[in-house]
């Protein structure tokens, strides 16, 4: 049997009405200098203008500019270093996440579905499929739902703890499908290389890696912009 692990945020929905919902509750405690950088660096980052954050002009007066976001792999980790670099304390930015999923159980019909998804898991019907998240259960399967996936998903595992919990999580899919001298009977999904797929690499198993905003991180096995870009090596590695 084979096994594929995937990533919820980032990878199994289009559209980013998580994380704007996640950069408003950081900006509703902020001064509004900062509240409006905050939103404008976040915009800026999302829209792959990384290196303008220099200095555009809702930044000005806040203590975000030149703010660095070079390292952020994507926008929940964007509105986390911004949220540090304005003050934030981590009680304040975990409280802020939290209503942030909240926000998404209620409007989960709002989310795309990534072209091509539900017809590919309906494929893969001998195929255990694990999704693995650091979200906690609020809106998780209202969007599983949502995006017409949920029949499909065989396990779902929140509150996960990656990337510390990955090695595990690898080892026991492994094990539990009977592939634990086969790793290439895994698949792991994601767009964090470090997060989501530096343990399956490292374990042996196969790595598909949306790479959204082009940075080239990690050694994955299969890179794409986004989903839909992956869908044909997901096929080959599961008809293999």
């Amino acid at each position: 049997m084979r096994a594929l692990i995937l990533d919820f945020d980032g990878t199994l929905y289009l559209g980013d009405l998580p994380v704007q919902a996640y950069a408003r509750h950081v900006a509703d405690q902020l001064p509004e200098p900062d509240a409006i950088g905050l939103i404008a660096a976040l915009r800026f980052f999302l829209e792959g203008k990384v290196t303008e954050l220099a200095g555009p002009g809702d930044l000005r007066g806040s203590n975000l500019t030149g703010v660095d976001l070079q390292a952020a792999e994507d926008g929940f980790q964007a509105v986390e270093i911004l949220s540090a670099a304005a003050g934030l304390g981590e009680e304040a930015i975990s409280a802020a996440y939290r209503a942030a999923r909240r926000d998404l159980a209620a409007s989960a019909f709002a989310l795309e579905t990534p072209e091509g998804l539900p017809e590919l898991l309906a494929e893969l019907g001998d195929v255990h499929v694990r999704v693995v998240t650091n979200a906690d259960a609020d809106g998780v399967q209202a969007v599983l739902t949502a995006i017409g996936v949920a029949r499909y998903v065989d396990e779902v595992v929140t509150d996960a703890g990656k990337p510390a919990s990955m090695p595990g999580l690898v080892q026991d899919t492994l094990a539990a499908v009977g592939a634990g001298g086969e790793p290439a009977r895994l698949l792991a999904v994601g767009d964090r290389w470090a997060m989501d797929l530096a343990a399956a690499h490292a374990a042996g198993a196969v790595t598909a890696l949306i790479d959204r905003f082009g940075r080239g991180d990690g050694s994955p096995t299969f890179r794409a912009p986004d989903f839909a870009g992956l869908i044909p090596h997901i096929r080959r590695w599961a008809r293999r």
